[in-house]
């Protein structure tokens, strides 16, 4: 037994030493995915929810009560800029702050798009798997022509403020659609919302839900994450 002594040495430390780096590898994997849940993935799966919550809420309201247009009494967006600014937290604020929800929506998708080389380091079969997913909310939106794709980039674009890596809050966001320079470029997302409470494109709602519902359990699958839409269904139904 003492002759191996010589040997089985040099192999514990190998052993060792394999075993330390296999740890430590693990534990940066850990970090890694922890990185991307909070840079990436919390941002994405929030605004997942709000948007699937306000298309589904959209959805049962005009199912039963027809329209909601007579509570904003916009019909189309060119009639926004004649509003003051009490409009946009009263009787315009749930068509408005639905419009922001999904302009968000479209800003952590541009931004993952922008970014994915550098996110799914750990995981790079999900990369190709929530951009296709993410694809087909854009398709859902562009149905129609309703919203061009482009545009969905451009709106994504203005939303988030990467000086600051922050999106824009409503305030802000109301004060780029009411400029002559920048509403433009959300005129066709707040009709698109006018179309829905009008009972129009029910076609573009229904694959916008079957699309973010997909790409948030998809999420919820790889990363072990909680069923956000699931969750705030109840609560909801709860209220």
């Amino acid at each position: 037994m003492d002759k191996l002594i010589p040997y089985l040495t040099p192999l514990i430390s190998m052993l060792t030493f394999l075993l330390g780096f296999y740890f430590n590898k693990l534990n940066e994997t850990s970090k890694r995915n922890k990185e991307i849940q909070i840079r990436y993935l919390n941002g994405l799966r929030l605004y997942l929810e709000e948007t699937f919550w306000r298309l589904f809420e959209i959805s049962q309201y005009v199912s039963v009560e027809g329209s909601y247009s007579d509570q904003t009494l916009i019909k189309e967006f060119t009639e926004i800029k004649k509003q003051d600014k009490y409009w946009f937290v009263n009787e315009g604020y749930y068509l408005i702050s639905t419009s922001y929800l999904i302009a968000c929506l479209f800003g952590t998708i541009q931004k993952i798009r922008e970014e994915h080389p550098y996110i799914f380091v750990i995981r790079k079969k999900d990369d190709t798997a929530i951009l296709n997913k993410a694809f087909k909310i854009s398709l859902a939106f562009l149905k129609d022509e309703s919203i061009y794709y482009v545009l969905q980039h451009n709106i994504g674009n203005l939303m988030y403020k990467k000086s600051e890596e922050r999106f824009l809050n409503y305030a802000e966001f109301v004060e780029l659609i009411v400029d002559d320079k920048s509403s433009i470029f959300f005129e066709k997302l707040v009709n698109l919302i006018i179309d829905f409470g009008e009972r129009k494109k029910k076609k573009n709602i229904e694959l916008a839900l079957e699309s973010i519902q997909s790409l948030s359990i998809f999420l919820e699958e790889k990363y072990g994450l909680g069923p956000t839409i699931e969750n705030r269904l109840e609560l909801e139904k709860n209220k």
